[in-house]
C-alpha cells in the first residue's frame, strides 16, 4: 500500500450538498487514490454532515471530524492536526475543481521543497448573480491576473493552495483569533516570514461557486474591520497593506466622509438598511445606487467590526503611521567663510536642544526609527533625530558638550578617507578649511553613544560619477568606516543630499539599511527607506524657524523653492538606469 503523500482538508459550515459535489470531484482526479486523503471538519453545521457522509463510499480514503462553530482556521487545524500527508491541500465547501488539480499540485512540490503552491481560482460563470456579484468578481481580478500585487495580500492559504504538513505544524497553525476573515492571509504571511517560496501555478485550476448573498458580504466586512486590528497589532510590519488604511487614505473629502461614518454609524446603517430593502428594479442608474449603498453599508459593518475589537481612531492612526523630524547640522560654531549657511553658533545650537527637551521631545536613532518601520518595533512620543554630516571637530568641541548636558544623543555621517584631516571638497572650490573628527575623538564619542555612518569615501558629487567609481565610494566607505569603527555601517547620506533612483539602488545594494538625502520635510512611513528625508538647519534658523521646521519639516519659502526645483527636474535622465524590473514577489512556476 502506497504512503499517503497529500491531505486535502474541507472545512465546511451548513453546505451539506456544495460538499458532495467537491468529494464526488475527487473522486476523478487523475492523481492515485490510495496516494491522497481527504479530511472533512465540519464546523458546528446544524445539517447532519457526519451521518449523510458516512454512507457514501469514494475510493481515496475520506475521514469527517465536527466542532462547534469556531470558523474555518480552527476547522482547518483540527485538519492540520490530524493529517497523515507531507503535503496539505486547502480546499473549501464551495470550491469545483478540475481532473488534474491535485497532480498539478503535487508536481510543484516535487520540483524543489519549502514551497507555497498557490493555484489559479476563477469565478465559475454559473455562480448566481445578484448585487454581490460584480463585487466578488473584482475582488477575485487579482487572483486571476497571477498575484502579482505586493505583500501581504499575495502570501496566503487561501483555498487551491498547498503547503507542507511539517511547515504548517512548526508555525501552530492558523491563529483562530482570526475568526471568518483574514486567517489565511495571516497564517500565509508568518509563511513568508519562516523563509518559503511562494509559487504561482495557473494549471492548478479551480471554479469558486460563489453562494454568498449581500448580507453575507456585510457580515464579512464586520469580520474584517474586527481582525484588522488584531492582525495589525500582530503583524505591524504590514502596515502600509492594512485594510485600515482606507480610513485614512485619499483626498480630504473622502476622509471627512469616513469619519462621518465612524462617529455616526447607527443612523447611517438605519438609512443604508432601508435602502437596501428598497426593490432593485431594472435601471442601470437604480443598479449603480445600490451598490453604492451596499458599499456604504460595507463601511459601516467594517467601522462597527473596528470599534468592537477595541479599535481607537487615535491608536489606530498612531500605529500606521508616524512621523519623525530627522534634523541635520553640520558646522557647529561661528559662520566661516564662503559657506555661512551650513554653521550654527553654539549658542543657538543649545536654544534648539533646550526646546526639544522643554517640549517633551524624545531623542531616537536611525535604527529606532527604522525599527518601527520595519517590524513595528514601538516609538514614543514627539521622536526626534539628531544627525550632523561631514564629521567636522566642531561636534566634538562645541556640541558633544551640549548634548552631554540634556542627555541627547546624535549620529555623525564620516567622509571616509579624511578622518583626522580637512575638508578638501570644499578647499578644492576654493573655500575655508575646517578641521574634521580625529580618530580618538571618534571612539571616545562613540563610547559615550554617538553613532557613526556613512557620507562616502571623499564627498564628491554622485551626479559626476561613472557607476564603477560611485560603487567604490558607496560599498567602500562602508567597509572602511566598518574596519575603523569595528562595528556595523547601516545609514549613508548622500553628499550634498543629491541623490537618484540610481544611486538609491546601488546604496541599498551595497548593503546599507537606509539612506538619508537633504529634501526638507519630516521622514515618515510613506519615504523609500534610501530616501529618507530630512530637517537641515542652518546659521540662520532662528527658534521660531526651529519651531516651524520641527513641525513641517520647512518654512514656506523653502517649500516653494523646493516645488520650482521639483518642477524643473521632472524630466531629468536617470544617469544609471535601472538594468531590468525588480523581481516578483511570487513566481510563475512552469
Amino acid at each position: 500500500m502506497n504512503p499517503i503523500e497529500l491531505s486535502v482538508l474541507i472545512p465546511t459550515y451548513n453546505r451539506l450538498a456544495s460538499v458532495i459535489r467537491v468529494l464526488e470531484a475527487l473522486a476523478k482526479q487523475d492523481y492515485p487514490p490510495d496516494r491522497f486523503e481527504v479530511l472533512v471538519i465540519d464546523d458546528g453545521s446544524t445539517e447532519p454532515v457526519e451521518s449523510h457522509l458516512n454512507k457514501l463510499h469514494f475510493p481515496y480514503s475520506l475521514r469527517i471530524f465536527t466542532q462547534t462553530n469556531k470558523g474555518p482556521g480552527a476547522a482547518n487545524n483540527v485538519g492540520i492536526q490530524n493529517a497523515k500527508g507531507s503535503i496539505v491541500l486547502f480546499l473549501d465547501d464551495d470550491i469545483i475543481i478540475t481532473s488534474d488539480l491535485l497532480s498539478q499540485h503535487v508536481r510543484c512540490h516535487a520540483m524543489r521543497q519549502n514551497l507555497v503552491v498557490i493555484g489559479l481560482t476563477k469565478i465559475h460563470p454559473d455562480s448566481p448573480s445578484d448585487l454581490l456579484e460584480a463585487q466578488k468578481r473584482e475582488e477575485k481580478e487579482w487572483i486571476e491576473s497571477g498575484y502579482k500585487m505586493p505583500l501581504p495580500e499575495n502570501a496566503t492559504t487561501d483555498p487551491n493552495t498547498s503547503v507542507g504538513l511539517d511547515h504548517l505544524r512548526a508555525l501552530g497553525g492558523y491563529d483562530e483569533r482570526f475568526y471568518r476573515q483574514m486567517d489565511t492571509l495571516e497564517l500565509g504571511c508568518r509563511l513568508y516570514l519562516r523563509g518559503l517560496e511562494f509559487v504561482y501555478n495557473p494549471k492548478a485550476l479551480a471554479y469558486h461557486y460563489n453562494l454568498k448573498q449581500s448580507n453575507d458580504l456585510v457580515q464579512e466586512s464586520y469580520w474584517a474591520g474586527r481582525t484588522s486590528v488584531v492582525f495589525l497589532e500582530k503583524h505591524p510590519w504590514s502596515r502600509n497593506d492594512s485594510p485600515l488604511n482606507r480610513l485614512f487614505r485619499g483626498n480630504l473629502l473622502k476622509r471627512g466622509l469616513r469619519n462621518a461614518l465612524w462617529h455616526c454609524r447607527k443612523p447611517a446603517d438605519f438609512l443604508a438598511s432601508i435602502a437596501l430593502k428598497c426593490p432593485t428594479l431594472n435601471l442601470s442608474w437604480l443598479r449603480k445606487m445600490n451598490r453604492w449603498i451596499l458599499g456604504v453599508k460595507i463601511s459601516l459593518a467594517q467601522f462597527q467590526g473596528i470599534a468592537d475589537a477595541g479599535g481607537d481612531l487615535k491608536r489606530i492612526k498612531k500605529q500606521l503611521y508616524r512621523r519623525v523630524p530627522i534634523l541635520v547640522y553640520h558646522n557647529i560654531g561661528e559662520p566661516f567663510g564662503n559657506y555661512p549657511a551650513i554653521s550654527v553658533t553654539s549658542s543657538r545650537f543649545a536654544e534648539h536642544m533646550q526646546y526639544l527637551v522643554d517640549h517633551d521631545y524624545h531623542c531616537i536613532t536611525l535604527d529606532d526609527w527604522m525599527n518601527w518601520r520595519e517590524h513595528g518595533t514601538p516609538l514614543p512620543n514627539r521622536p526626534v533625530v539628531i544627525t550632523f554630516d561631514d564629521g567636522y571637530e566642531s561636534v566634538y568641541t562645541k556640541a558633544l558638550p551640549i548634548l552631554k548636558k540634556l542627555s541627547l544623543r546624535a549620529t555623525v555621517f564620516l567622509v571616509g578617507d579624511l578622518i583626522g584631516q580637512t575638508n578638501e571638497w570644499d578647499r578644492k572650490k576654493g573655500f575655508d578649511s575646517l578641521s574634521l573628527l580625529s580618530l580618538e575623538q571618534i571612539k571616545e564619542m562613540k563610547e559615550g553613544g554617538f553613532s557613526f555612518q556613512s557620507h562616502s569615501r571623499s564627498h564628491g558629487s554622485f551626479g559626476h560619477l561613472d557607476p564603477a567609481h560611485l560603487k567604490d565610494e558607496l560599498a567602500g566607505s562602508k567597509t572602511l568606516l566598518e574596519g575603523i569603527l569595528d562595528t556595523p555601517v547601516a545609514f549613508l547620506a548622500y553628499p550634498y543630499g543629491e541623490t537618484s533612483p540610481s544611486v538609491m539602488r546601488l546604496a541599498k545594494q551595497s548593503g546599507y539599511r537606509g539612506a538619508l538625502f537633504a529634501e526638507g520635510g519630516i521622514s515618515s512611513e510613506k519615504d523609500d527607506l534610501h530616501g529618507l528625508r530630512r530637517v537641515p538647519l542652518g546659521g540662520t534658523d532662528s527658534l521660531l524657524k526651529f519651531k516651524m521646521k520641527l513641525r513641517w519639516g520647512e518654512t514656506l519659502q523653502h517649500s516653494l523653492r523646493r516645488w520650482v526645483k521639483t518642477w524643473l527636474k521632472k524630466d531629468a535622465v536617470d544617469p544609471f538606469p535601472a538594468a531590468g524590473a525588480e523581481q516578483e514577489f511570487i513566481k510563475e512556476i512552469e
